[in-house]
């Protein structure tokens, strides 16, 4: 009997994990398709990669909620040229993850190139 109890508990430990790795690579993808978007922005891509409660604090100080960040974007206001995320780690804690990453972007805010390398924190749920 403590073979089979004990299996199993092997077998939920075994399950678990697989669901989490399989958790951490989708959100990989998603944080790869949030990467591009910021490239290359649509209001409807930035609309579902996004939260209705967004709340973006700039390196600056300054604050944006979901609509301004869209707004920012698709104005061109904040215009990434290029942009990687490096030395990326992720935690998962139940539906809550934590991402961050170094956040390198070639950059033309309203039409001024600048550069930008800036430890960056998502939280996504």
């Amino acid at each position: 009997m403590r073979t089979i109890i004990s299996l199993l508990g092997c077998f939920f430990i075994a399950a678990f994990t697989l669901t989490q790795a399989q958790t951490e690579q989708q959100l990989k993808q998603t944080v790869e398709e949030f990467r591009k978007v910021l490239i290359e922005p649509t209001e409807e891509e930035l609309l579902e990669l996004t939260a209705k409660d967004l709340d973006y604090w700039h390196s600056s100080g300054n604050y944006e909620d979901q609509e301004t960040f869209i707004a920012t974007l698709l104005s061109g206001k904040s215009d990434f040229v290029t942009l990687s995320f490096s030395d990326q780690k992720i935690k998962l804690h139940d539906q809550t993850a934590i991402v961050h990453h170094i956040l390198e972007a070639k950059t033309n805010d309203s039409g001024k190139p600048g550069e930008v390398k800036i430890g960056n924190l998502l939280v996504w749920q």
